[in-house]
């Protein structure tokens, strides 16, 4: 079981350090993209959750047409959540120059400000979960997918992965010195867009969210796949506050479960064909026969299911035996904390 770095001390760590240089579910991405650009947030997992990751990205995905599909990253083999299996080198960074980001993965979602006019300027004064909607494709009862598909509305929640040295040390200094990050809605801001990124944070502590759109389209969530009937189960008599916490924790693990996966690996590693540094020459080809290769060639898994870009899986499911281990401790925390409340 890969041991993941996690929580403020490794964020702390980050700052330290010099800067450098589908398969599975579909994992909606919460991003900046513009400078000024705004999102506000509440963050579900605590920040002693979070972990610390030796990133590769954008990673070109074919079919077998060669055409690009879709980008996807994975945990360098060389990151210490392997511990002694993990290698000296990854081979993406040997065979194809790619550059390896020091980040923070979280899982956040998007929040709806209710405006209030206060001395002339349009304020906060509450917020409520943001919901998007998309079309999947329909299953039968044999839980096949068939050509019909429905629309689902979905909380707007998605997967952060930023720089560990500026996304999340700021977001580790506002959990230290304001309130921590996943009980109180913030408002992140990007400044700038190339090397010199920075991100502001504005909290709002004791500001009410409303949870029930989260709680009401739990359903819409497709990643958590085969466990949703048991994060519905375990969140059923609890505070949304709570019960958000045990759907983020799902989330959070049942990535990590899929980023550490070697089939997944070996299936994307296998598929580069040129540089993944962006500051080189991406035209130049490599000669994939002569390339070294750590283990044989493998192939998508039978859990594998394939990203058909719209929030849906096309495949059976993938099961996370970490997330549900995460889902009863917390399921057992929030229960606690609820019985300590009625004292």
């Amino acid at each position: 079981m890969p041991q993941f770095r996690r929580g403020a001390e490794e964020i702390e760590k980050s700052t330290q350090r010099a800067s450098g240089g589908g398969f599975g579910k579909f994992a909606p991405s919460i991003y900046w993209k513009d400078d000024k650009e705004v999102k506000y947030l509440l963050f579900l997992n605590p920040i002693e959750d979070i972990p610390r990751l030796d990133m590769i990205n954008f990673i070109s995905v074919k079919n077998d047409k060669g055409e690009h599909m879709y980008f996807a990253s994975v945990i360098a083999r060389s990151d210490a959540c392997f511990g002694e299996d993990a290698v000296k080198v990854d081979r993406l960074v040997e065979q194809w120059d790619a550059p390896i980001k020091d980040s923070n993965l979280f899982v956040a979602v998007e929040l709806e400000p209710v405006m209030q006019e206060k001395r002339g300027r349009e304020k906060p004064v509450g917020f409520t979960v943001k919901t998007v909607d998309y079309e999947r494709r329909v299953r039968d009862d044999d839980d096949n997918l068939t050509d019909e598909t429905e629309t689902v509305t979905s909380p707007a929640y998605g997967f952060i992965q930023e720089s560990a040295s500026n996304f999340g040390a700021i977001l580790g200094s506002h959990d230290s010195s304001e309130f921590p990050i996943h009980e109180w809605a913030v408002k992140i801001q990007r400044i700038g867009t190339k090397t010199d990124t920075k991100y502001n944070v504005v909290g709002y502590e004791e500001m009410e969210i409303d949870l029930d759109p989260f709680i009401d389209n739990i359903e819409g969530i497709s990643y958590l796949g085969d466990e949703l009937e048991g994060v519905k189960d375990a969140i059923s008599e609890l505070d949304p506050k709570d019960a958000v916490l045990i759907v983020g924790s799902v989330l959070l693990e049942a990535r990590l479960n899929e980023l550490v996966d070697e089939d997944r690996y070996n299936m994307i590693a296998d598929g580069v064909t040129e540089t993944l540094d962006k500051f080189g020459n991406k035209n130049k080809k490599k000669n994939g026969s002569a390339l070294k290769t750590e283990k044989p060639s493998q192939r998508r898994s039978n859990t594998a299911s394939t990203d058909n870009g719209n929030g849906a899986s096309d495949g059976p499911k993938q099961r996370s035996p970490a997330s549900m281990a995460a889902l009863d401790k917390l399921k057992a925390t929030a229960a606690g904390r609820a019985k300590t409340a009625k004292k």
